[in-house]
């Protein structure tokens, strides 16, 4: 279980009683800077989603200065900063959960040539659902005056590359750049096919590598308080595939195989880590030194997960969970 806070007398954590006070007043603390890190997973993520509809619906988005997101993190976040989070859960139930985005099926050729269609296709997603079933408004997400910063790692050199997105969004061709730069921050190696190519670099999801996360990008940007859309992750069974993987490409692909490794490394503990993760009540919270809250669905779903009232149901408890931290707005916009 995540550690609680202090509590106030509304019930609520120092970052959601900061955020609470910033919605009801329309003014922001200049001495404070407030960030909101929203967690990713593929499917898994679905509870982050509901928790991120909920967040837009009761004006905390708009309260934010900065919203981080890594892989599916950075799609919920474009999707919130347009103002169409509700129509983005669908993508979690409707999309992600058939065999067009995941095929096992597809594994064995993904792991003997990065020319074969891959067992995770994030393009499927980017170019196709993003684009026509669910349409992202990159209009909209071109005049967000807050920033949404995703990111990805460099294949070759390990480098960790950052996005503005709102950036990319009001250049010329503004869809693809987006869609691009989320595809990068998304595809797994082997599982998602080659790597990204993007500005000369060979990108993959940053999450394989030990590499700053979105909550890193969150306390170097100086954020004062942090609030953490989280997700509740079923490894399922895709890190052994990653260990096989890593195996069969050692000789030939070695960083790649690194990355794999580590990307199996990292499922092991993910459950050890939620365990130990402690929120920290700061009375002066500073840069380098933020408060830090957390927003958990308490409802656990595999990356792939297929079924269809399971996603509903972790995007139900994330919003319900998000709400519950909120309890002032949660009442003035009832």
């Amino acid at each position: 279980m995540l550690a609680t806070p202090p509590v106030n007398r509304y019930g609520e954590g120092p970052v959601s009683a900061y955020a609470t006070e910033v919605v009801l007043s329309g003014q922001k603390d200049p001495n404070e800077k407030f960030g909101v890190v929203i967690l990713g997973g593929a499917n898994a993520g679905a509870g982050a989603a509901g928790a991120t509809e909920a967040a837009q619906r009761l004006g905390v988005i708009k309260a934010a200065d900065a919203i981080y997101g890594i892989s599916g993190g950075a799609f919920a976040a474009v999707y919130a900063a347009t103002g169409q989070s509700s129509e983005a859960i669908k993508i979690y139930y409707r999309y992600l959960n058939t065999s067009r985005f995941y095929n096992p099926g597809r594994l064995l050729g993904s792991m003997m040539s990065p020319l074969a269609p891959p067992a995770v296709d994030v393009k499927y997603i980017t170019d196709e659902v993003m684009r026509h079933e669910v349409p992202l408004d990159i209009a909209a997400l071109s005049q967000s005056p807050i920033p949404i910063y995703g990111g990805a790692i460099d294949a070759i050199t390990g480098d960790s590359i950052d996005f503005n997105l709102v950036e990319l969004a009001g250049q010329t061709s503004g869809q693809h750049k987006v869609g691009d730069a989320l595809r990068a921050g998304a595809t797994l190696p082997i599982a998602g096919g080659r790597a990204m190519r993007l500005n000369r670099r060979h990108l993959y999801d940053r999450g394989v590598k030990d590499s700053p996360t979105a909550l890193d990008q969150a306390i170097e940007d100086g954020c004062t308080r942090i609030l953490i859309l989280d997700n509740d992750v079923d490894p399922g069974r895709l890190p052994r595939i990653y260990r096989v993987g890593a195996r069969l490409i050692r000789d030939e692909h070695p960083i790649v195989a690194d990355m794999l490794n580590h990307w199996y490394d990292k499922f092991q503990e993910v459950a050890r880590r939620k365990r130990e993760r402690a929120i920290n009540p700061l009375d002066n919270p500073t840069p380098g030194n933020p408060n830090i809250e957390v927003v958990s669905p308490g409802v656990a779903v595999s990356m792939f997960e297929k079924n269809e009232a399971k996603l509903r149901g972790a995007a139900d408890a994330g919003g319900k969970a998000f709400t519950r931290h909120f309890p002032r707005l949660a009442q003035a916009y009832a």
